[in-house]
């Protein structure tokens, strides 16, 4: 693998997704709707625990919510109402789904939008925990929670692949909590290497870690602008 890729210094952000999609003279339907499915597939996650722990609706309950939601979004193809200039896209995520359970608060009987249409796989929704709170607190933290784990799952397949375990051990110790208290002579200890290279190879990590988040979150920012607003939420 090269190296460069792996770990190198990153300037430019790439176009985004969304930048490609808003900017698209009178897209291929098709095309659009399995794009946004993906979206919604790798980040269904909060808008469930969000609806789950934030709004302390039952499982079935939650399940069918998030689907209608997803629905709601396909059908009246939000995309148009998504203005770079108002903040982030998840920031506007976080807004519709305000808007919409507080309308299935006000209107418990309504029908589903959605018809019952299944456009996310809800999956393994029994190792899903997340502490109550605020819906958007709940919201923001899932996100975090998700892309990170995305990000770090990436940067680990890489560095196996790259031949380069030891980095990942090293990452692993020192930033997830693989030692109590980490210091670089700790890790040095744990794992053989001299401080020096602990040192080094933390760099290079969280450099490769850097590139993936700025890789992913442009899946679904609406501008570099946005791009770097969350990488910094995100690195805090």
């Amino acid at each position: 693998m090269d190296e460069t890729k792996l770990g190198g210094e990153h300037r430019a952000f790439p176009t985004t997704l969304w930048s490609s999609i808003l900017r698209a003279q009178g897209p291929d339907a098709v095309v659009r709707r399995q794009t946004l499915e993906k979206l919604f597939a790798q980040y269904w996650k909060p808008v469930y625990c969000c609806v789950r722990f934030g709004w302390n609706r039952p499982v079935e309950d939650a399940k069918d919510l998030v689907q209608d939601f997803f629905s709601d979004l396909l059908e009246r193809d939000f995309l148009q109402d998504v203005d770079p200039s108002k903040g982030r896209f998840r920031s506007f995520v976080k807004a519709a789904l305000r808007n919409f359970m507080m309308n299935v608060k006000r209107d418990e009987g309504r029908l589903k939008r959605g018809g019952g249409a299944r456009v996310v796989a809800l999956e393994g929704l029994e190792n899903i925990q997340a502490a109550p709170g605020e819906p958007d607190q709940v919201f923001d933290a899932e996100w975090l929670r998700s892309v990170l784990g995305r990000a770090v799952d990436e940067l680990r397949s890489d560095l196996q692949k790259a031949g380069k375990e030891s980095y990942y051990r090293v990452f692993e110790l020192y930033d997830l909590g693989g030692i109590a208290e980490p210091s670089y002579g700790s890790v040095a200890r744990e794992t053989g290497l001299s401080e020096s290279d602990v040192r080094n190879y933390l760099h290079f990590t969280r450099q490769a870690l850097r590139r993936i988040l700025i890789r992913q979150i442009s899946e679904y920012a609406v501008d570099e602008h946005d791009v770097e607003e969350e990488l910094r939420w995100i690195l805090g």
